[in-house]
């Protein structure tokens, strides 16, 4: 029996500064928390420099894992620039103990992230970009 206790990435990418959701769910809101990812809301609307994961295609499994049916998205980021994020927005920083852990849960295309796992389905039905923005350094 072949033992897998290692692991290696497919891709490797730099952190941004901080990951932006305009509008997060409890549930993502709930996910980060439980795994001790600090954010934070804004208070009042702020213009960011910030990067869109523009969807060239979205699908989900037709097999259910774990009781899910995973999603899975292929595109890539546009180039940064300035946006006006509502108050409400949360702000995930990139610096922190569990930065990797936040990129691992945020990042779109990582194999065990929040929209593999569904938390982010209602946001990406019909949508052309991913909800979850990028900050660069």
């Amino acid at each position: 029996m072949i033992v897998a206790d290692a692991f290696y990435s497919r891709q490797q990418i730099a952190l941004p500064e901080a990951w932006w959701i305009e509008a997060p769910s409890t549930e993502v809101l709930d996910l980060l928390h439980r795994h001790g990812v600090r954010f934070e809301r804004l208070e009042a609307p702020r213009a960011v420099p910030v990067a869109a994961f523009e969807i060239a295609e979205y699908s989900r499994s037709g097999r259910p894992f774990q009781g899910h049916r995973e999603a899975r998205v292929e595109g890539q980021w546009t180039a940064a620039a300035k946006r006006t994020l509502p108050a409400g927005a949360v702000r995930i920083p990139a610096r922190q103990p569990l930065g990797r852990v936040a990129a691992q849960l945020l990042e779109p295309q990582s194999e065990d992230s929040a929209t593999t796992w569904n938390f982010f389905d209602a946001a990406l039905e019909g949508a052309k970009t991913h909800p979850v923005l990028r900050q660069p350094r």
